[in-house]
């Protein structure tokens, strides 16, 4: 509900972003985590221990998803280019774009924001735009301490090829290509 609340909604913050998609995906995939963990008969202390590592691991997940939105391969994804643009989904690529651009790159961030007749000439300048203003190396950078931000609530854990296979996939989730 709060998704569609905020769509269409171009100024979001980066804390109102983030409480978004712990709410969307994070908490999901921290639920799962913790259920995980209370089935196989894990004190409370592992228990939040790995519902942390769900949590990061699912806000990793969601920024590496709003990321591929501008630079991901169509034929990998299964979706064009721009589909969150178009839609008016604020993803933190654009919010952190729109919070770098000086008046005129903003204009054009703004005049592309929920634009479903949006040109895919027009697409390829916002991607470009953001890459200049560093909006992706910036998505990229979250995503990846969200993903050691998980690594490191698994690290009280005894290790084992399980801890290894969960400390992988943390990285899968920051640095996915679909």
């Amino acid at each position: 509900v709060l998704e569609l609340i905020t769509t269409g909604e171009p100024r979001l913050s980066e804390d109102e972003y983030f409480g978004l998609i712990q709410k969307k995906t994070a908490s999901f995939i921290e639920g799962c985590c913790r259920c995980g963990a209370i089935v196989a008969g894990a004190d409370c202390e592992r228990e939040q221990w790995v519902a942390d590592y769900g949590l990061n691991a699912g806000m990793a997940f969601q920024v590496a998803d709003d990321l591929l939105d501008y630079v991901g391969d169509p034929a990998v994804t299964g979706k064009p280019i721009g589909t969150d643009l178009r839609e008016g989904r604020p993803t933190l690529p654009f919010l952190y774009g729109l919070k770098q651009a000086s008046d005129g790159h903003r204009e054009r961030l703004l005049s592309a924001f929920a634009n479903p007749a949006l040109r895919e000439g027009t697409v390829a300048v916002v991607v470009r735009t953001l890459e200049n203003l560093g909006a992706f190396e910036h998505a990229r950078s979250v995503a990846r301490r969200h993903a050691e931000a998980a690594k490191q609530a698994l690290s009280n854990l005894e290790p084992s090829r399980y801890r290894d296979a969960m400390e992988r996939l943390a990285d899968y989730a920051a640095e996915r290509d679909r």
